[in-house]
């Protein structure tokens, strides 16, 4: 990449947000088409007010570098291992300067405290976002010769006035690698990934490509840094695969001995452990139109569904929403822009003889299908939930369909406990020994769905701290849809399973429990952390710590769910990358408060909701670190 990529790239993408964007999105986004095969552009509108000052004493970690490394104008406002994470400050001498011209020379500037040796050859523009506040972020990945070092992500972010003032994210000192020519092929990556799910590999035809992201397996050469240590960089392939439907992995191995040095399940589901195809040719009768029906759901309660004429039969189609895009949609296989709730007839995407069918009426009764009315009233609430509370268009930011799939079974044909978001479609299982119909449950839904949009977000990696946040923010919201109480999952569990009569409880995530014995029970503090490998790193069991931290924060004096859910929001959306972790999350929420221009009640309540779980309070105390494997 020569020296002039971030300038050409942003020169390229800003002039295209000169004109004010309409109803939705409020955002735009655009990147170069010099993106790593795998990376995806942000859409994420966020809505704000004037900016102000973050807490001036917010020095969670004391600054590890040298004098002088930093112009005088910036300040280091949180440093880990050396790098600084958080930067703040205005160069003076870039003031009144395009955009493009202050970008390449903020990251010079910090180049030398990054210890990045080339900023203008390092830095790849992933994509430019402008927000509901006129706010500019910028995000970056980090490259190495032109490869994508895995998990590198900062942000530059401008004010409304167009002024360079604050960068933030987590990346690694520039890698020192000998050699950049693989000795193990691409092609032998990709039989070795096979093999390691040689035991649930189902081929997946044409017709199901839809409901993943439009490949089985997707590869790219990157570099890795083992357990994250930037003193340990290799070459390696990086594959994304889905074995089935129903499985999502990421899988890093070594570009030159072959051997697999992570292998991490990205399925994105609500708890951890406890055939025929919708087809895609042309409709032979034109849509006739939408319509709406009246049937009662699993809980028992009358619900008006939307749904979609075509010839003589109706299906659980959409098409009132403002994304719907008829002109672009083949009726009934292939809607554009809608909610779409599908069955796959209690089979297993994990078995060959997976059966996907659309959810069909002859009259537009519905009475006798309770958990398609269920999944698609609910999912149709929780993509208006985030169309109005924050203005984002569906779950990618740009009107994508909203896939719902229910009656998912286990392979062995028993009912599943468990729902999750698999990149593409949310699947629900009828529920087994612990759930009722998991399709029932808003907050489920809710759950289910911000999963989608986290990962259109921040994309949270799903292990460790950074994976425990990714479900923290799908209980959160899945809550808010939900605010009659605090709990999520209390009406699917089957009686006697769990003494709250809910899965998890962000008013209390101790849950009823008394460790992790019990798979319910959750940490209320960062002292009680799991601390071993099972989960991904705990990603289901300390997410209960910033669950806790966020009902704090929701609960105070002056603050309440509106404004703690815009906040959380933005943090997401506009400051959190890939590998941020639970202190990188107390500083976005604190520079989200300032540009939703929140006064020191709100600030106040933030830090103190944090400190309160042991999140950046400079010290953890008493408790326990657990380590039981679960």
């Amino acid at each position: 990449m020569k020296r002039f990529s971030i300038l050409a790239a942003l020169a390229f993408a800003l002039p295209l947000m000169a004109q004010k964007p309409g109803p939705l999105p409020k955002s735009t986004s655009t990147a170069p088409q010099t993106l790593a095969p795998l990376s995806k552009p942000v859409h994420a509108p966020a809505r704000a007010h004037v900016p102000a000052a973050i807490e001036p004493g917010f020095r969670s970690i004391p600054m590890l570098l040298k004098p002088g490394t930093l112009p005088e104008e910036l300040v280091v406002e949180y440093a880990e291992q050396g790098l600084p994470t958080w930067i703040r400050g205005v160069l003076t001498a870039t003031q009144g300067q395009p955009l493009e011209i202050q970008t390449e020379a903020y990251l010079q500037a910090v180049g030398k405290a990054m210890q990045i040796r080339e900023p203008a050859n390092e830095w790849l523009v992933k994509s430019v976002e402008v927000d509901d506040l006129g706010h500019t972020h910028i995000r970056f990945n980090q490259q190495l010769e032109g490869l994508r070092v895995w998990n590198s992500e900062i942000i530059v972010h401008a004010n409304k006035s167009g002024q360079v003032h604050l960068l933030n994210g987590r990346y690694f000192p520039t890698p020192q690698i000998d050699n950049l020519v693989p000795g193990y092929t691409e092609e032998q990556a990709a039989q070795k990934v096979e093999q390691l799910f040689a035991d649930t590999w189902q081929d997946i035809s044409s017709g199901q490509l839809a409901f993943i992201e439009g490949s089985q397996m997707l590869t790219e050469l990157v570099v890795y840094h083992a357990n994250d240590q930037p003193s340990r960089p290799r070459l390696a392939w990086f594959v994304k695969v889905y074995p089935n439907i129903m499985s999502r992995y990421e899988c890093i191995i070594d570009a030159q001995t072959g051997d697999v040095l992570l292998k991490l399940n990205t399925l994105c589901s609500l708890v951890h452990n406890a055939g025929e195809t919708c087809s895609q040719h042309h409709t032979a009768t034109p849509p006739n139109g939408p319509a709406t029906a009246t049937a009662n759901d699993l809980m028992g309660q009358s619900r008006t569904i939307n749904t979609y004429q075509v010839g003589t039969t109706y299906h659980l189609i959409d098409g009132s929403r403002p994304m719907f895009n008829l002109a672009q949609s083949d009726l009934p296989n292939t809607p554009v822009g809608a909610i779409w709730t599908i069955n796959a007839n209690n089979t297993s995407p994990e078995s060959s003889n997976f059966n996907l069918t659309q959810n069909s009426s002859a009259n537009n009764t519905w009475t006798n299908n309770p958990k398609a009315v269920s999944a698609h009233y609910n999912a149709g609430v929780a993509y208006e939930y985030f169309r109005t509370r924050f203005n984002r268009n569906s779950i990618n930011g740009q009107g994508g369909t909203v896939i719902s799939i229910i009656n998912v079974s286990e392979n062995n044909g028993s009912g599943m406990d468990n729902a999750f978001w698999n990149g593409q479609a949310m699947f629900y299982g009828n529920g087994n020994t612990l759930f009722s119909p998991l399709a029932k449950s808003l907050d489920v839904a809710g759950h289910e769905m911000s999963h989608g949009v986290i990962e259109k977000t921040a994309n949270l990696t799903y292990q460790n701290e950074s994976g425990a946040l990714n479900e923290s923010f799908a209980d959160v919201f899945g809550s808010m849809m939900d605010p009659a109480d605090w709990k999520i999952g209390e009406d699917i569990v089957l009686p006697g399973q769990i003494p709250t009569g809910a899965l998890r409880d962000l008013s209390n995530p101790n849950n009823g429990g008394s460790g992790l014995q019990q798979f319910y029970w959750q940490p209320k503090h960062y002292n009680e952390r799991y601390t071993g490998t099972q989960n991904n790193g705990g990603v289901h069991i300390n997410s209960g710590i910033p669950n806790h931290a966020y009902f704090k924060f929701a609960t105070s004096a002056g603050v309440g769910n509106a404004i703690a859910e815009q906040v959380f929001y933005r943090a997401l959306s506009s400051y959190l990358v890939a590998s941020s972790k639970f202190i990188d999350l107390r500083a976005s929420c604190a520079q989200a408060i300032a540009d939703l221009g929140h006064g020191a009640t709100v600030l106040n309540a933030s830090n103190n909701a944090f400190t309160a779980v042991g999140i950046g309070s400079g010290g953890n105390s008493g408790g326990s670190n657990y380590q039981v494997d679960v």
